[in-house]
């Protein structure tokens, strides 16, 4: 007896311990695979403007150097990479290292949520710690959480979600949800949703979903009006400073144009060569990606009136091409969820181990998706928070070309659904293989 008293406390102790140790694992491995690859640096608009911020103290140069003040998109990491380049050097070896281990720290911050976000919603601890295994050890991010989210937001927006949804979960579950700790909810999400809109849904459905379940009619316009306010409060800054540079309201940011355009036109249309004509689109219109391109862009009067020329030349053609611009969106959808290779080779070519990739990324998809839909039936109705996680962020990005980096938002979301849904698929083959005492 005592030596199975032992051996459950040994068993607790190890459970309660398994959680940092693997999310140290996890940076280990991270930091080995950082070692392995070279001190490389984020690159594309918001590295660009990191830079712009260190150098000139300005948000601009988001095509090159003198490619002017922009609102091409939210500042939120790109302001920490700009700060930590102008104390420690732009590119230096100090700043990178400062920058990938905070991008490192982020997205290890959101698996550790979503292993509790799991755990509130009823899955048990050792699915939850299998879930938080795959996200710490398997390498299917490592180049965005590791380089690419010292500049970009992904892994700040993934941070920040996670903790919109706990809180939300949280609320739920308690007696009489407070304004005390709603409005902690809604400062959280008005700030997730000014770095990153497409994440911002999800957070917003789920708080939606909270006022459904647990606020009284009555108490709605109360609520609804401090989400509005946290809101207003998150976006002013951005919206006065842009009224003040551009002379005119920018919410949140000026790209739509230029994201329409290059995933509805003609030739995306063709079937022919996806990867071809989309590379060739890029190469085209994009500032980033042409000297001719940004040439065009210098013509047009600056970033804005050329995102604009270029949303309202692709808001044209899906005026006249309704049937066609419906395909493509489902289209997209399908590229969000299962993207096809020729994504892995947009702006660098020779991946490795494309198919294996791939392979694992539908999977994961497959199950996830499956999991967003049949955990509700399995843990209850609190289990269709993570699911607005699963689905929502996909909305904007109907309307344009999804890439890998997009769809870092769902990664966490997908991997513990399909993983808490294998697990109670297994525990439940194997209560019932077990044999039964004989009556």
């Amino acid at each position: 007896m005592a030596a199975e008293t032992r051996a459950g406390a040994l068993q607790n102790s190890l459970l309660r311990y398994a959680a940092p140790i693997l999310l140290a694992l996890g940076f280990l491995i991270r930091c080995v695979w950082l070692w392995r690859h070279g001190f490389d640096y984020a690159v594309g608009e918001a590295a660009n403007v990191a830079i712009s911020i260190a150098r000139d103290g300005t948000f601009a140069d988001t095509f090159a150097r003198g490619s002017g003040l922009s609102a091409h998109f939210t500042p939120s990491m790109t302001l920490v990479a700009g700060g930590a380049y102008a104390v420690f050097g732009v590119r230096t070896g100090a700043a990178e290292l400062v920058l990938a281990t905070l991008s490192i720290g982020l997205s290890l911050t959101s698996g550790y949520l979503w292993y509790r976000v799991v755990r509130e919603i009823g899955a048990p601890r050792s699915a939850a710690l299998v879930a938080l295994a795959l996200f710490c050890l398997l390498p299917m991010n490592f180049g965005l959480e590791v380089i690419a989210f010292r500049a970009w937001e992904g892994a700040l927006a993934a941070a920040g979600a996670a903790l919109c949804l706990l809180i939300t979960l949280r609320l739920d579950r308690s007696v009489a949800p407070t304004w005390k700790g709603f409005t902690g909810l809604a400062i959280a999400c008005a700030l997730t949703f000014f770095v990153n809109q497409a994440i911002g849904l999800a957070v917003y459905g789920a708080m939606g979903l909270l006022l459904l379940r647990r606020f009284a009619v009555r108490r709605w316009p109360a609520a609804i009006g401090i989400a509005a306010l946290c809101l207003i409060a998150a976006l002013t800054p951005w919206t006065v400073r842009n009224a003040v540079v551009f002379d005119r309201f920018i919410p949140l940011r000026s790209n739509l144009g230029l994201e329409l355009a290059l995933a509805n036109s003609p030739a995306a249309t063709t079937g022919e060569d996806e990867h071809a004509n989309f590379l060739a689109r890029l190469r085209t219109i994009h500032p980033l990606e042409s000297e001719s391109a940004f040439r065009t862009m210098e013509r047009a009067g600056g970033e804005i009136p050329y995102a604009d020329a270029l949303g309202k030349e692709a808001k044209a053609w899906i005026a006249e091409n309704p049937g066609q611009f419906a395909a493509l969106c489902l289209h997209h959808l399908r590229e969000f969820y299962f993207p096809p290779a020729w994504q892995w080779n947009i702006y660098t070519e020779g991946a490795q181990a494309v198919g294996l990739r791939q392979a694992l990324v539908w999977a994961l998809s497959v199950l996830g998706l499956l999991g967003a839909l049949l955990l509700p039936k399995i843990y209850g109705s609190r289990a269709l928070y993570p699911a607005i996680f699963v689905l929502a962020p996909a909305l904007p990005y109907l309307i344009v070309q999804p890439i890998l980096r997009y769809r870092y938002l769902i990664f966490s979301p997908m991997l513990f659904c399909a993983t808490i849904l294998l697990a109670w698929i297994v525990i439940r083959a194997l209560s019932r293989a077990r044999p039964q005492p004989a009556g």
